[in-house]
């Protein structure tokens, strides 16, 4: 099975018409493409597109955003630290 039953009954395929679509959707939260009452989704398009220009900077900001490492209390943690020891144990003692 290539998708876990849970996850199989979370996806609808509609197929014929818009009934069924309207169906498990209200038509109010739908572009008019749709059948639905939120206008064409080139509409909604364009008004996204322009949101996202007039934020900008703000995303240009984000990108250079970084934690100031020398700030961070504690000494720094190396690999060797994070993950354990390299190898096999083959032969393990305890006294």
């Amino acid at each position: 099975m290539v998708l876990n039953p849970k996850l199989t009954k979370r996806i609808i395929v509609h197929t014929s018409g818009l009934g069924s679509l309207h169906d498990h959707i209200s038509p109010k939260y739908l572009p008019l493409e749709y059948g639905g009452e939120l206008g064409p989704v080139q509409d909604m398009w364009d008004s996204w597109t322009k949101e996202l220009i007039s934020k900008r900077d703000w995303f240009l900001e984000q990108e250079n955003i970084s934690s100031d490492e020398k700030r961070r209390p504690g000494r720094p943690l190396d690999q060797s630290e994070l993950f354990g020891m390299e190898g096999s144990f083959k032969k393990l003692s305890v006294d």
